[in-house]
């Protein structure tokens, strides 16, 4: 099994309230998406996935994208 280091992966996955998540790959590595969905009486505000990229010019690892909210309806 390929062990990877932790510059090869990106940190923990983003906490959003009022969601749970899955992701594609539990070693967070290059590659990896997460997905969200909100709990029962909230609605998606964005994104509901996220993609672990490289972030320029730093070339670091990084969760990417829009970084959805679940919302109450109405608000």
């Amino acid at each position: 099994m390929l062990s990877l280091s932790y510059s090869e992966r990106c940190g923990g996955v983003p906490d959003i309230p009022h969601s749970q998540h899955t992701v594609t790959d539990d070693s967070l590595a290059l590659g990896t998406s997460v997905t969200y969905e909100c709990q029962k009486g909230y609605i998606m505000s964005g994104n509901d996935t996220l993609f672990c990229g490289h972030e320029l010019p730093t070339n670091q690892l990084q969760w990417l994208g829009d970084y959805p909210h679940c919302v109450l309806p109405g608000k």
